[in-house]
């Protein structure tokens, strides 16, 4: 990936109930909403569930909720200010993913937090290519009809999102750049030990 150029479009899931620049739920019937916006979900049987990964900042506007929400909860994790001891003060974060795993391991992740915690919504949206200071870099955005469910489902989304989610930082400092470690990838499928070229 050039230092300079996010990757094209925006990555989502293709599944017969979530999807991405729209909203689909249970029982078939077609996507509403167009381009990145997201619209109202109906009441459902099924869990509303979005997961995306776009080039830039994801927006961290709340989604109108399905009626029988009672509650909503926001995370979004953005990019700190930081200085390395030896290159600096942090620039920018570039993200990188693997374009079949890392959007499978999303899916996968967002069906298995919506269905443990009862969720009526669920969405995921990270970004992919350059991210500035203080922009977001994740956005985790839960609906449920209890508050506890809604704050349960979130935590456990941006945890679980560490550990078994394949996307690679990149930190590029005023005089260098680094790749941090990171967390191992518990709950992946497969190795995965490289970004995509």
């Amino acid at each position: 990936m050039d230092a300079g150029r996010g990757p094209p479009g925006p990555i989502g899931t293709d599944r017969a109930r979530p999807c991405h620049d729209g909203i689909r739920s249970g029982g078939g019937g077609g996507t509403t909403g167009t381009g990145s916006a997201y619209t109202r979900a109906v009441a459902s049987t099924e869990p509303v569930i979005l997961t995306r990964l776009q080039p830039g900042p994801p927006s961290g506007t709340a989604t109108a909720p399905p009626p029988d929400c009672g509650a909503t909860c926001i995370f979004i994790g953005h990019t700190r200010a930081e200085t390395h001891p030896d290159l600096g003060p942090l620039l920018r974060l570039e993200y990188e993913v693997h374009p079949t795993l890392t959007r499978a391991a999303l899916a996968r992740l967002a069906d298995e937090v919506a269905a443990h915690h009862a969720c009526t919504f669920l969405r995921i949206d990270h970004a992919v290519g350059p991210i500035g200071i203080g922009e977001a870099s994740v956005v985790i955005e839960v609906a449920a009809p209890h508050r506890d469910r809604a704050f349960a489902a979130c935590r456990s989304a941006i945890d679980r999102l560490k550990h078994e989610v394949p996307l690679w930082k990149h930190e590029i400092w005023e005089r260098g750049s680094t790749r941090p470690a990171g967390l191992p990838l518990t709950g992946s499928r497969h190795a995965c030990g490289e970004p995509a070229p």
